[in-house]
């Protein structure tokens, strides 16, 4: 059981410092000499180590690992392990696949566990993943609130380098900006992205996740040459770790369509952002996410194909209803119907001149 245990210990250490690609196949195959030992304890642990390596480039692959390590941690009481395996649940049912009744009953169940006593960090990771569900679905005010209480507990616990705090400082910045403070985000996603360059890869997700939020803060400061730095190194990246299809793509690719944009280049800006709105269009993202996208292709075809503008009004439309639904996102959602009735105003009066 002792080499068994030395195994989990080196592959989990190989995986958080950023080579988890690495460690996957060799994790697996553990796991199941793992569970073929028979050892409850032991198997909830490297369940639990598994699919937090596996969580980054497969969510719904994790999932199942994380409820079979819940299930073996309870059973033997171990407080920690069964309320971190919660808590990543609340993470992957709500934020990621916005099944918000199962992420919720698994934040309950994460409380409940946290209740009966854990280190302060587990608490802080509760925090950090009750604020992506809230972000999920557009709660952006109180995902801020979590994800900040997060970063005081984590800095309280682990000290201000920790790489933990790298995620926790991602997710802030990004509420943050969502809720108008650009410059504020700006200061955090560096932070975030100091700390995360000091221990990670420059090709890991936690790198690529803070470098992301740093470009869009950019852009919304109208800094666009440097956002545009950030944004082209994290889609190479994404491309090439994730594959061309991946989710993720979308916002590096809204991003450099937003720089695109800005930079007066809107036939650039509209491929860029058609590719993004594709992927959005098939697949689910946080509250305001795909409006943004779809506004800002609007803006691209409305100055790049005159003759396709009824299309921008289309999803300059959808975006600013989606907007509407999220009281957190009300000033977007004034500033598209504002651009959308200068727009129709526009496109009236032209149409109204061609035939005279």
């Amino acid at each position: 059981m002792q080499s068994l245990r030395g195994r989990l210990a080196t592959l989990w250490a190989m995986a958080a410092a950023g080579h988890d690609w690495q460690a996957l196949k060799p994790l697996g195959a553990l796991v199941d000499e793992v569970r073929s030992a028979g050892h409850e304890p032991l198997l909830a642990e490297a369940l639990l180590v598994y699919a937090r390596t596996r969580a980054p480039f497969d969510p719904e692959g994790a999932e199942p690992l994380y409820e079979e390590a819940f299930k073996h941690a309870d059973a033997v009481h171990n407080n920690p392990l069964a309320a971190e395996a919660a808590l990543q649940l609340v993470a992957i049912e709500g934020a990621i696949d916005h099944h918000f009744d199962v992420g919720e009953r698994w934040a309950r169940t994460a409380d409940a566990t946290v209740e009966r006593g854990v280190p302060l960090r587990v608490r802080a990771a509760l925090l950090n993943s009750r604020g992506m569900l809230f972000a999920a679905q557009g709660q952006w005010r109180l995902a801020e609130a979590d994800f900040t209480a997060g970063v005081a507990i984590r800095q309280q616990a682990l000290g201000a380098s920790h790489p933990d705090l790298a995620s926790s400082m991602t997710n802030q910045a990004r509420a943050v900006l969502v809720l108008g403070d650009a410059q504020h985000a700006l200061e955090i996603a560096n932070r975030a992205l100091e700390v995360a360059g000091a221990f990670f890869p420059a090709e890991s997700y936690e790198v690529g996740a803070a470098r992301l939020v740093r470009g869009q803060a950019l852009i919304a400061l109208a800094r666009g040459p440097e956002a545009r730095t950030d944004m082209e190194a994290v889609l190479d990246t994404f491309e090439r770790v994730l594959g061309r299809d991946h989710p993720f793509l979308a916002d590096p690719m809204t991003g450099l369509g937003e720089v695109a944009l800005a930079e007066r280049r809107p036939t650039e800006a509209q491929g860029l952002l058609e590719r993004a709105w594709e992927i959005r269009s098939t697949h689910i993202a946080d509250g305001g996410v795909r409006e943004e996208t779809a506004f800002s292709l609007a803006q691209a075809i409305w100055d790049a194909a005159p003759a396709d503008r009824p299309h921008a009004i289309d999803l300059a439309t959808e975006a600013r209803d989606g907007y509407a639904n999220i009281p957190d996102m009300a000033p977007r959602a004034a500033l598209v119907d504002r651009w959308l009735t200068d727009k129709r105003s526009a496109h009236t009066t032209a149409s109204h001149a061609s035939r005279l």
